[in-house]
């Protein structure tokens, strides 16, 4: 195991985006976390 997360919570302005979400991740694989980010800020 490279790296294991538990419990992560997580809220904007009011809005549950992780609510108690684990996370593992072993040697070999590849993960991607992707969704809406906001990116107004990149120009």
């Amino acid at each position: 195991m490279l790296l294991k997360i538990k419990n992560i919570c997580k809220s904007f302005v009011g809005v549950q985006v992780l609510d108690h979400v684990d996370f593992d991740l072993k040697a070999g694989e590849v993960h991607v976390l992707a969704g809406e980010a906001g990116g107004d800020w990149i120009k």
